[in-house]
């Protein structure tokens, strides 16, 4: 039996590769949050640990649910048990479960084998993220920046990528040449 169709992959030298045209969309998108993320006191990167992911992740969330009350999405974190090493949303398809980050659209083992290349991660592990509610209204009484900014990225995501439908993740839209 041949290998399915990966969503995404990651190259030796760390670049990641969307094999499906809503994660490149995804992915083209970071030049236009990047800055909003800067403006507000975070820096986004690949090793990034101000919190942005949460940021990204929360707005994602709030683009799902503003589109469709039909869709089973949560935020998970991905790493190491008991800490938020990175968090993504966690969308139920018809085929499994599928993570949406700022990077694209990964399945389960593509994001924690994108994970397990950060230092200190070996054995990425998907858990939900424990106080979901506080990420959704912006409350992070830990942290210093207001979250509410969330608002404009989602709005950014409505501007650029329209509504949210499940039809974006089909696997009928995978690359079929995945080198």
């Amino acid at each position: 039996m041949s290998e399915p169709l990966r969503y995404q992959s990651t190259k030796p030298d760390g670049a990641i590769v969307n094999h499906h045209p809503f994660g490149r969309d995804i992915a083209d998108l970071s030049d236009d949050i990047a800055p909003i993320l800067r403006e507000h006191g975070f820096e986004p990167g690949p090793y990034d640990t101000g919190g942005a992911c949460r940021v990204v992740a929360s707005a994602f969330l709030a683009w799902i649910k503003g589109s469709s009350a039909d869709v089973i999405a949560r935020m998970v974190a991905v790493g190491r048990p008991g800490f938020d090493d990175h968090i993504a949303v966690e969308v139920t398809t018809s085929a499994g479960f599928l993570y949406l980050d700022a990077h694209g659209v990964a399945r389960a083992d593509e994001i924690r084998a994108r994970l397990n290349r950060e230092p200190d991660i070996s054995d990425a592990q998907i858990t939900p993220v424990a106080n979901e509610a506080a990420d959704m209204s912006g409350e992070r009484p830990n942290q210093a920046p207001d979250f509410a900014f969330k608002t404009q990225l989602r709005d950014l995501l409505f501007k650029k990528l329209g509504f949210f439908s499940l039809d974006l993740l089909d696997q009928d839209y995978l690359d079929i040449d995945q080198s």
